[in-house]
């Protein structure tokens, strides 16, 4: 029977000390899984295996696209029986996965195809972590950068080796490891005298012969197949362990959105009057730039070149160091709108709000300066990869600095939800357009029209399958003499590639 707490304080025991040993530490409650969870986390593997069998996706896009599918309805599954309703952003997440991955079969471009293979893992991993009510904030949330670094970096790793505990081998592994550790030792010390007694005994001719045809496997081919398995359970632990700590809450204590606010709140340290007097010379700057251009913007804008000018410089000149110089707007922007002080509102004040307005206004010229040169040029010598990809991302850009606009005048406009989801529809609706070949198609219309002098068919070979059917019809092609390609196996299809195929058992005549 314990004694009364007075006999021990009288006896020179501390009541520290007696309630450390009283009370016993808090054991954490081991996760028993269901039997679902426990089908999912074996079929996560052989999943993870397939996928780095894709890899690089740019060389099997179609099974990229067909694992990225299996580990969404995997997801779903999980998800359904673990009584998750998959709506609001997982909801948004998971479907904006499905236009970028079909890119993977309507693109042949290698960018694309890896970007859109980086994305459908992280639509997915957010899928996650949304169904299970970890967002910090309902709904379409300024807080969403947050979300997805807790997403992809932090609960991943809280429970990184729970899938070897769904499958039963969590205490195998524990018991098993002096095991494996004496095997290898004894495997290193059978190294030497197996070499020697296979040398001595390969005086046989039929034991030699037998030994040869043992070691005549493809060895390269076995190892590429061992890599994909090491990492397929890598990735089949980080998306099962996400998943466990996921639907246990892991981190819903320790981050919501109050304390990211006022984390937030603790970093806005700048005057309004610092921040414009930060701004106000930038802009000062713009207007002399702006005076001092006016008569090449209006042959810009005009279509026109300006009288002296070549088009070849007069697009080139200055266009990069306009894409710099936006670039730089939007770090200004972004450095003075984080660290100003706000109104007990939370809102920016209005004179800042007036010298972004002014800012994003001037980089939105300098953009449209940009664009116009590009179109000059391209007018003059056709498209390019990199002039479309130049292109696209000034119309990103003219995008969010659009909505920075909208923001000065709707403050609680989600500015960092909604850049996310232009720059996503952008990507989309660039890989599901075929780029490459709405680039061969146009240089060769402009070409058989008179209005494009030269055709670059050195263009239209680093464009590969897409620009096929647009080098037949412009009799570059012949596909009676074409160039051998290498071969993937069915897992390499995409759209472009059938239908180069198509057009190389089609005459020219059929496509005029």
């Amino acid at each position: 029977m314990n004694e009364p707490a007075s006999d021990k304080i009288t006896a020179g025991v501390r009541p520290a000390e007696w309630y450390e040993k009283d009370t016993p530490a808090p054991v954490r409650e081991v996760r028993v899984f269901t039997r679902h969870e426990k089908t999912a986390a074996w079929l996560m593997i052989p999943l993870g295996y397939c996928f780095f069998r894709a890899c690089p996706v740019y060389r099997y896009p179609l099974g990229a696209m067909l694992t990225v599918f299996a580990l969404f309805a995997l997801t779903f599954f999980l998800l359904h029986k673990n009584g998750r309703t998959i709506r609001g952003m997982a909801l948004a997440a998971a479907v904006s996965a499905l236009p970028v991955s079909l890119a993977l079969f309507f693109s042949a471009n290698a960018m694309i195809h890896t970007v859109a293979g980086l994305y459908c893992l992280l639509a997915c991993a957010y899928t996650v972590y949304a169904a299970c009510g970890n967002t910090l904030e309902e709904g379409l949330s300024d807080l969403l950068p947050m979300d997805l670094l807790t997403a992809v970096f932090a609960l991943p790793f809280a429970c990184f080796g729970t899938l070897f505990s769904a499958i039963g081998a969590g205490n195998v592994m524990k018991k098993s490891g002096k095991v494996l550790l004496r095997i290898y030792g004894g495997l290193m010390l059978a190294l030497i005298p197996t070499v020697l007694v296979v040398s001595l005994l390969s005086y046989d001719s039929s034991f030699r012969r037998s030994m040869n045809d043992l070691f005549s496997l493809d060895l390269g081919d076995l190892f590429s197949h061992l890599v994909s398995l090491v990492f397929g359970v890598l990735l089949a632990l980080y998306f099962f362990g996400l998943y466990a700590a996921a639907s246990e809450n892991r981190f819903r204590d320790k981050l919501n959105a109050e304390k990211c606010r006022n984390a937030a709140d603790r970093m806005h340290s700048f005057s309004p009057v610092t921040s414009c007097s930060a701004v106000v010379p930038v802009l000062g700057v713009y207007g002399v730039f702006f005076f001092s251009q006016l008569e090449q913007y209006v042959s810009a804008f005009a279509g026109d070149l300006p009288e002296g000018a070549v088009y070849s410089g007069y697009a080139r000149e200055g266009f990069f160091e306009l894409c710099a110089v936006s670039f730089i707007n939007f770090i200004l922007l972004a450095v003075t709108g984080m660290f100003t002080k706000r109104t007990e509102k939370r809102r920016a004040h209005p004179a800042v709000r007036i010298v972004h307005g002014l800012l994003s206004g001037c980089t939105l010229v300098l953009i449209a300066t940009a664009m116009s040169k590009m179109m000059l040029y391209i007018e003059t010598y056709g498209l390019t990869p990199k002039r479309v990809y130049a292109a696209w991302f000034m119309l990103v850009l003219a995008a969010v600095f659009a909505l920075v606009i909208v923001k000065q005048f709707v403050p609680r406009l989600k500015l960092i939800a909604l850049s996310a989801v232009v720059c996503v529809g952008m990507f989309a609706l660039l890989g599901l357009s075929n780029v490459d070949g709405i680039i061969a198609e146009y240089n060769v219309d402009r070409y058989l029209d008179g209005t494009l002098e030269t055709l670059d068919d050195n263009t239209l070979q680093d464009l590969g399958d897409a620009a096929v059917p647009a080098r037949i019809r412009a009799g570059v092609y012949y596909p009676a003499c074409a160039e051998t390609t290498q071969e993937h196996g069915v897992f390499s299809v995409t759209l472009p590639k059938l239908r180069a195929e198509l057009a190389r058992n089609q005459t020219p005549e059929a496509f005029d």
